[in-house]
């Protein structure tokens, strides 16, 4: 038995080291790269987080800054701070004497828009093709479907506007006044009701550390809502002065000279990076207004 023990085949002390060291190469190879591919992917996802919040911001803008014109359409106006008459509905006077005040036949529009009390005012357009703005806190009711009919302009009308009697559904046109005299409109004017709004990029409540975020207020309600967040402290408004090409920094005077607004987009990744940075993803966009 001890013969057939010691003639046995084995490893040797140095096998042994040879084996154990390759098997600490091969693992220390290996945990690298699970290292770097993790830190590619960890990358890679707040490069895309980044994007998000740029991405995110232009979306929800872009829809109501298109929608303004150049001559009175910004308010107000800093690198960091914007205000704008944004329209909201459509549609043309059907009267405005000052027994209805002004009536007005709405184009189809979606109602939980047009019931919602962020109504600022309203412009009517005039015969040289300017739009005249009109500020009041009296919010449209319904009504004057009778006096639209009357204007021929529904039902069996001209057909400028759907019928408001027959329309179904949450787009049915509509009719509404406007307890405002604001003296004689021709049946037909174009108007539109709009919301004042306020975009700006100042301190995030909901991201901790300093970051900026780009918020939105609705005057007529004092709403104040955070965005998207967060963004490097080079995000901004530039602006485009009487169709120039290039965007510049400061604010231009009178306003209407702006016929375009250049929206700096330099988002952050809201994770830190091991040395305490973070992703930047820069992000440029621009929009021009209507009626340039």
């Amino acid at each position: 038995m001890h013969g057939m023990l010691k003639n046995r085949a084995g490893f040797t002390l140095a096998e042994v080291m040879i084996a154990l060291t390759l098997t600490a190469l091969v693992g220390a190879a290996v945990t690298g790269m699970f290292v770097s591919q993790s830190r590619f992917f960890d990358h890679q996802e707040k490069v895309g987080a980044a994007r998000a919040v740029s991405r995110g911001a232009m979306n929800i803008m872009m829809s109501e800054m298109r929608m303004i014109e150049q001559d009175s359409g910004i308010v107000s106006a800093t690198n960091r701070r914007i205000t704008l008459r944004v329209p909201y509905a459509f549609g043309v006077v059907c009267d405005a004497s000052v027994l209805n005040g002004l009536t007005l036949s709405m184009l189809p529009t979606d109602q939980a828009v047009l019931a919602d009390s962020g109504y600022s005012g309203f412009a009517y357009r005039s015969a040289s093709g300017d739009y005249t703005y009109v500020s009041g806190l009296t919010f449209p009711v319904a009504g004057g479907v009778g006096t639209c009919s009357a204007s021929g302009l529904i039902p069996g009308g001209n057909g400028i506007v759907p019928d408001t009697t027959g329309g179904t559904g949450a787009f049915a046109g509509n009719a509404i006044q406007i307890p405002l005299t604001i003296g004689s409109l021709p049946p037909g004017t174009p108007v539109f009701l709009y919301q004042l709004i306020t975009y700006e990029f100042k301190p995030s409540v909901n991201v901790p550390g300093n970051r900026v975020a780009l918020w939105r207020r609705i005057h007529r309600t004092n709403q104040d809502d955070e965005l998207v967040a967060p963004f490097d402290t080079t995000a901004k408004f530039r602006f485009y002065v009487n169709d120039a090409p290039s965007a510049q920094t400061a604010v231009p005077s009178p306003l209407s000279d702006v016929t375009g607004i250049e929206i700096v987009l330099d988002a952050i990744s809201e994770r830190p990076e091991s040395n305490g940075s973070h992703q930047t993803v820069p992000l440029t966009t621009s929009v021009f207004f209507k009626n340039r």
